[in-house]
This record gives C-alpha cells, sequence and structure tokens, in this order.
C-alpha cells in the first residue's frame, strides 16, 4: 500500500469505533457506513430504569456516549438518546436485561428529525 492510500484508509476510518469495525461496520469498498443509513436505537417501556430500577448497562456500552442517564425526582435515573451521536452500531441492544432497546428503521430518524 503507499503512502497516499494509506492516508486515505486513515481517513475512512476516522469515524469508526473499534466495535465497530469488528462487528463488520466497515467495509474495503464501501468505507465507513453513514449513520442515517444504519438508523439508531429506541428505548421501550420496559427498561429497568424507565421503572426505576438502577440499571446503566447500555450506557457503559456505548463507546460514542449517545446514551445517557438523567437525574429524575425520586432519585433514579432514566436513560437520555442523543440522536446526532448515535452511529447505529448496536452494541446497546444485546446488553440491555429486559431487551428495552431495539433499532429504529432509517426512515424513521429522519422523519422525526424533520
Amino acid at each position: 500500500m503507499s503512502g497516499t492510500q494509506c492516508v486515505a484508509m486513515q481517513q475512512k476510518l476516522s469515524g469508526l469505533s473499534r466495535r465497530g469495525f469488528l462487528s463488520g461496520a466497515w467495509t474495503p469498498q464501501g468505507g465507513v457506513p453513514d449513520a442515517a443509513a444504519n438508523g439508531t436505537v429506541a428505548i421501550g417501556p420496559s427498561c429497568l430504569a424507565l421503572n426505576r430500577v438502577v440499571c446503566r448497562s447500555c450506557a457503559e456500552h456505548c463507546e460514542r456516549h449517545a446514551i445517557r442517564f438523567r437525574l429524575a425526582p425520586g432519585g433514579i435515573a432514566v436513560p437520555v438518546l442523543r440522536i446526532e451521536r448515535c452511529d447505529g452500531c448496536g452494541a446497546c441492544i444485546p446488553v440491555c436485561p429486559t431487551s428495552a432497546i431495539s433499532m429504529r428503521a432509517p426512515d424513521l430518524v429522519n422523519e422525526e428529525a424533520a
């Protein structure tokens, strides 16, 4: 690989997380996928934190810090999803003990943003 090819490859990979690379979110032909093409996650009502049980598994596994917890009245922190930071990697989905997190289709994400 030449020097210019290495620089081009580094530029393509600059927005990709380690988890995204290992999960196959990058291909040599396609480069880094657009976040809008992947969709984003949604947190459903079965979330433990929304039901006043302490759980932060999703935020602990989110490399982009798209899921944060905000203290709510009563002392239980609730999840807050920052869609602009979510790249749709899905790392939060398998770690949720109640399967409260799901992937939303890209068209739904774009409609809500409008």
